[in-house]
């Protein structure tokens, strides 16, 4: 019974792998992904060459991973936006040339959530032009968003940042030169990077924000935690 299981769940993670490495950016996630379906494989068909405590120690790992996925998963989807903010951050994410990735549409589509209900809120789409985009993300997104209609004036472009922290720090300077420096604001981005993202907005300055989420397609959720996984270790190790 155990081979079973793990040789389906090898088998699912890994075309799930496959399926992301075609059809999205090169990520470490993506990596990740393919590495943990060949481990779970591995294990699946090896298993019984393996001593009792060293099986334990692999399913032990195993389950974690399964509980990292359901921790920063559950804790991102508690929204706390009260629709009353003086802006909204939207956090970038890939761009694949000059589309949105699905990643970004689901955060510009809750941002489009978002408008509706307070259309007075600035927006901010933070994010630079990585190795594998044609344009940046802020691009990108002021377009999502302005086919949609947002109205222009209302987005402000932060077209620098190549990580988390710089999309709050840059995103501020924006901010506090548009509104002063009294204002209310909230960040959008997918569930599972809600809990590293406070951290940083905090740590550049803002007072706690508040925050929506966009909920991750569930073909790319795994790569998107497991990549999470060791940004959250590395904050807390070095960045914090």
């Amino acid at each position: 019974m155990l081979k079973l299981l793990f040789l389906i769940l090898g088998a699912a993670v890994t075309l799930d792998g496959i399926f992301m490495w075609l059809t999205s950016n090169f990520t470490m996630g993506n990596v990740m992904n393919l590495a943990l379906g060949a481990a779970l494989l591995a294990f699946g068909l090896l298993h019984h060459l393996l001593s009792k405590g060293l099986r334990l120690i692999v399913i032990t790992a195993f389950l974690l991973v399964a509980l990292a996925v359901a921790l920063l998963t559950l804790y991102g989807t508690a929204d706390t936006v009260t629709y009353e903010e003086d802006a909204v951050i939207v956090l970038g994410a890939a761009v694949r040339g000059k589309i949105p990735s699905g990643a970004l549409q689901d955060r510009l589509d809750a941002a489009l959530r978002y408008h509706g209900k307070n259309p007075d809120a600035v927006i901010v789409v933070s994010g630079g032009q990585g190795a594998q985009e044609d344009i940046t993300e802020a691009l990108a997104m002021e377009r999502y968003l302005t086919a949609r209609g947002v109205p222009k004036e209302k987005i402000l472009k932060e077209e620098r940042a190549t990580s988390t922290l710089e999309n709050f720090r840059f995103s501020k300077a924006l901010l506090d030169a548009e509104l002063g420096e009294s204002y209310t604001a909230c960040f959008i981005t997918n569930e599972y990077h809600v809990y590293r993202a406070g951290r940083y907005a905090e740590q550049v300055g803002f007072e706690p924000l508040t925050h929506a989420h966009s909920n991750t397609r569930w073909y790319g959720l795994l790569a998107g935690v497991l990549r999470e996984c060791l940004a959250v270790a590395k904050y807390h190790l070095i960045d914090a």
